[in-house]
C-alpha cells in the first residue's frame, strides 16, 4: 500500500481532530441495563449452534394437523388443500385464463406514448456518457401515470436520509465506528447489544454474533460471508490471491498462517472478491483510491463521485451475462460443486444459499 501524500495527511489530520472534538461533545452515558437482561447471557454453543433440519421442522408442524391451533391461516396452504381436495378446478395449461390475451394498443401507438433514453451516450454530438442504463425517458411519461418522487417513496423517509447525509454528528460516529443510536464507539455498541437486547423476542431469542469475544475477527466475518444472504460474490481464491496472502502473512509475522495457506488445497480456498470494482469505477492505482475515498466518505458517505457510480451502474448492465448467471452455471463459475449431491460435501454445510438456489 503506497504511502499517503504529506498534502492529503494534513487535511486527513486536521479533519479528524475536528471530528474528535465533536465526539468529545456527544458522549452520552447508556441507561443501565435491567439485571435480568444482564445476567441472561446466551454461550457460545447456543449462538453458534443450529438444529437439524428434522429438529426445525418439528418446531413449525406437529404431528398431527388437529393439534396445531392457527390465530391466521396461510391462503397458499388453503388454496393448496382445496385443490387437494378437488374444490378448486385448475387453469388449462394450454389456455391460461387471460394470460394469452393481447395486450392492448398497437405498437405505434406505444412508441408515441413512450419514449426511450439514449445509450450509450445522451448528447452523441459531445459524446456525453449516459448516466444510466436505458430507459423510459421520464420527460415523455403520460401525465396519467407520472409520479413525483414524494408519490413513490415515503417523504419522511426521503427527509430523513437527506438530514442523514448533511448531519455530520452522524459522520462522526460513523468514522470512529460506533453507532448513534447506540454510543459512538464500538464498546459502546457491544455493550448496548450485550445488555439492552430484547431477549424471547428477537431472532434466535436474541443470540447474535456481537455477543462473541471475537466478533470483529476475520473467522467471523468469513462465516458471516458464507452463510448470509446471497453471498454470490465468493469465488475460489486465485493464484495471485494466495500469493498476496501468503505475502500479508510473512509481513505481520504470522508463520502460522503463511505455512498453512502454503500447503492448502486452493480448491478449498474462496474469497469475496470484489477487486473487479476498482477497474470498473476507472480507478486502478490503490493510492488514487485513498486520495478520492478518504474525503468523500466524509462529504458523502458512500464514498465514490457520481461519474463513478453511474460507471458502475451502467459496466453490470452492459455486461450482465445471463447464461453464466443462471445458477448452475454460476455456482460451477465460482468453483463450487453445482449438483444437489455435490453440494452434500461437509466442505459446502454452511453454504446454505446454493442448495436452496439450486432446488428452486
Amino acid at each position: 500500500m503506497p504511502s499517503i501524500p504529506q498534502g492529503l495527511a494534513a487535511r486527513i489530520h486536521d479533519a479528524w481532530d475536528g471530528l474528535v472534538g465533536v465526539k468529545h461533545q456527544m458522549d452520552l452515558d447508556l441507561p443501565a441495563p435491567a439485571p435480568h437482561v444482564a445476567q441472561a447471557q446466551p454461550s457460545q454453543t447456543e449462538i453458534l449452534s443450529y438444529p437439524s433440519e428434522k429438529e426445525f421442522l418439528d418446531t413449525l408442524a406437529p404431528d398431527r394437523v388437529r393439534d396445531m391451533c392457527l390465530a391466521l391461516y396461510d391462503p397458499g396452504v388453503m388454496n393448496n388443500e382445496l385443490l387437494n381436495l378437488k374444490l378448486f378446478s385448475t387453469l388449462d395449461s394450454e389456455g391460461p385464463g387471460h394470460a394469452n390475451e393481447p395486450e392492448g394498443g398497437i405498437p405505434r401507438n406505444k412508441k408515441k406514448m413512450f419514449q426511450w433514453s439514449a445509450y450509450l451516450f445522451e448528447d452523441e454530438d459531445k459524446k456525453i456518457p449516459a448516466q444510466y442504463p436505458s430507459h423510459l425517458a421520464t420527460g415523455h411519461i403520460p401525465k396519467d401515470q407520472s409520479f413525483t418522487p414524494f408519490g413513490i417513496f415515503s417523504a419522511t423517509g426521503i427527509l430523513a436520509t437527506k438530514k442523514w447525509l448533511v448531519d455530520k454528528s452522524r459522520v462522526v460516529a460513523f468514522a470512529d465506528g460506533g453507532y448513534p443510536g447506540a454510543g459512538l464507539t464500538i464498546e459502546d455498541v457491544v455493550a448496548y447489544n450485550k445488555h439492552h437486547r430484547k431477549t424471547g423476542i428477537d431472532i434466535s431469542n436474541g443470540g447474535n454474533i456481537g455477543l462473541l469475544d471475537d466478533w470483529y475477527g476475520d473467522r467471523r466475518f468469513a462465516d458471516q460471508s458464507l452463510s448470509g444472504t446471497n453471498p454470490t460474490s465468493l469465488t475460489v481464491v486465485l493464484s495471485r490471491w494466495i500469493g498476496e496472502f501468503v505475502q500479508a502473512a510473512k509481513a505481520n509475522q504470522e508463520e502460522q498462517w503463511e505455512k498453512a495457506l502454503a500447503a492448502a488445497d486452493a480448491q478449498a480456498l474462496f474469497v469475496q472478491d470484489n477487486s473487479y470494482i476498482r477497474e470498473t469505477i476507472g480507478i486502478k492505482d490503490p493510492a488514487a483510491i485513498i486520495s478520492t475515498l478518504v474525503p468523500q466518505i466524509i462529504q458523502d458517505i458512500v464514498g465514490l463521485g457520481p461519474d463513478q457510480c453511474h460507471a458502475f451502474i451502467r459496466h453490470h448492465f452492459e455486461h450482465f451475462d445471463w447464461v453464466g448467471n443462471y445458477v448452475p452455471n454460476d455456482l460451477a463459475l465460482r468453483g463450487f460443486a453445482n449438483t444437489a449431491e455435490g453440494l452434500k460435501s461437509a466442505r459446502y454445510r454452511h453454504y446454505p444459499y446454493a442448495r436452496n438456489m439450486l432446488a428452486l
